[in-house]
């Protein structure tokens, strides 16, 4: 879970920290955080791959509501929660779909509470970000940023804009298709699973990606693989 925090009051910012950290303990879920100390620094970091925004209303500069209008106006998926002193002030988050809010002081029990529904809501929903270690480092890779994966002797390389990363660990092809497969991604053979939205054209035994790379397709798998790609482009 990728989380973005925007509260100018460190020590409430801290609590937070601290009450997702333990809820991730909890729950056993990888856990990024990121942290920002009002509207106008979220806006200039945001990225496409976060997952929840925690959003006080009440910050200098900008304050929450305006930043989760700017929000909207890039990513209508992103699950936003305000955080506030009153409630009366969380109303207003209908303009923007925020999902829910958090009272100050934030106590965890409520926290948790209401993160057990976040995280259910993720789960149901298309996944945004895998993690995987590359050379002993977790790193995060937006799956829209996410070419194909390559499986060889049991070592997984993800091919992205940034370059292509190898990856430790014992996550097999197998299951990384069962994870992605709300997500547009589908095998065209036993050593690539490709993100759709980056195949530009099928010929009779290969692919053209939008990278430039020309990727094999087995003929037991071409017919489901063309089916998934039509569903994909709505034919």
């Amino acid at each position: 879970m990728f989380v973005a925090i925007a509260e100018d009051d460190l020590s409430c910012s801290h609590t937070i920290q601290n009450h997702l950290q333990r809820f991730a303990t909890e729950q056993g879920i990888a856990l990024r955080i990121c942290t920002f100390s009002s509207g106008t620094a979220l806006l200039e970091a945001y990225q496409p791959d976060w997952d929840l925004i925690l959003l006080d209303i009440e910050m200098p500069l900008m304050d929450g509501l305006t930043a989760a209008k700017r929000i909207r106006e890039r990513d209508n998926q992103i699950l936003i929660v305000f955080i506030t002193h009153l409630a009366q002030f969380a109303i207003n988050g209908y303009e923007v779909s925020a999902l829910d809010y958090i009272l100050k002081p934030v106590h965890y029990p409520m926290f948790s509470a209401k993160m057990k529904r976040i995280q259910s809501l993720l789960q149901t929903h298309q996944p945004r970000s895998i993690i995987a270690t590359f050379d002993g480092k977790t790193k995060l890779l937006p799956l829209d940023q996410l070419y194909y994966v390559e499986v060889f002797n049991h070592t997984l390389t993800y091919h992205t804009p940034e370059g292509s990363f190898s990856a430790t660990g014992k996550r097999s092809i197998t299951q990384l298709e069962k994870d992605l497969s709300s997500a547009n991604f589908f095998r065209c053979n036993y050593c690539y699973l490709v993100n759709l939205k980056y195949v530009l054209s099928v010929d009779k035994d290969s692919i053209c990606m939008s990278n430039g790379k020309t990727l094999p397709i087995s003929r037991s798998r071409r017919r489901e693989f063309l089916n998934a790609l039509m569903r994909y482009w709505g034919g």
